[in-house]
Parts: C-alpha cells; structure tokens; sequence
C-alpha cells in the first residue's frame, strides 16, 4: 500500500503528525471492530476487512513517519548514541511480539465463536 492510500484510508491529509495518525487509527478501529456486529455475520466480515485494511494503513504510516522523525533527529545533531539504537531494536521486537500475539488471540476468539456455534442443518435437494 503506498503512502497516499495509507493517508486517504485513514481519513488524513498528507502533512498529519505521528500524534495525528495514531488518533485517527483509534478513532476508526472504534467505528469498525468487529465485536460491534456479532449480531450479523455479514457486518462482522465487513468490519473485519475494513480493520485489516486500516491496520496495515497504520502500521505503514508508523513506521514512515517513525524514520522521518529518527533521520531528522540525527540530522540535527541529537545525541543517538548505543542508547537509541537499544531503544529502536527493543521497538520493533515488542512490535513484533505484540503483533504475533495479537493475530493468534484473533484466531483462537474466531476459533471459539466457531466451535460453540450450533451446527448448521443440511437441506435435502
């Protein structure tokens, strides 16, 4: 997904702040979670794309404007010594992690919802 698409997909022009991209990522997973239709399936795999949707529009425009931020902080002169590089590389782990988690805690609530649903009836043809 490129930049641009990642900016109209959360509702941002292209000058919006790291502070500005994180609002707007919590504004629309609000609207569109899933848990807000477990009513009606048709809804529910509706928000579920719109969310993936955003979260990879996230996830690029974080790591983006992350790097701006790093590179002009450099740039400046700012002290980036082993203790900001630490900092990164522990970042991107507890990204890693958290994301890990977060995509078999999704796949094991659907996993649930499934094996507790009642079996469906066969209609004879």
């Amino acid at each position: 997904m490129d930049l641009l698409k990642c900016y109209e997909t959360l509702g941002l022009k292209e000058k919006a702040t790291l502070a500005d991209v994180k609002d707007a990522y919590r504004d629309l997973v609000s609207v569109w979670h899933p848990d807000r239709f477990s009513d009606n399936p048709r809804l529910r795999r509706k928000a579920e794309e719109k969310l993936k949707e955003i979260n990879s529009a996230y996830e690029r425009l974080v790591f983006h404007l992350e790097g701006k931020c790093k590179s002009s902080f450099l740039k400046e002169g700012g002290n980036a010594g082993n203790r900001s590089t630490t900092e990164a590389v522990f970042e991107v782990g507890t990204y890693l992690v958290l994301s890990a988690f977060s995509n078999i805690s999704e796949a094991a609530r659907r996993f649930w919802h499934e094996a507790r649903r009642p079996p469906e009836k066969k209609r004879p043809r």
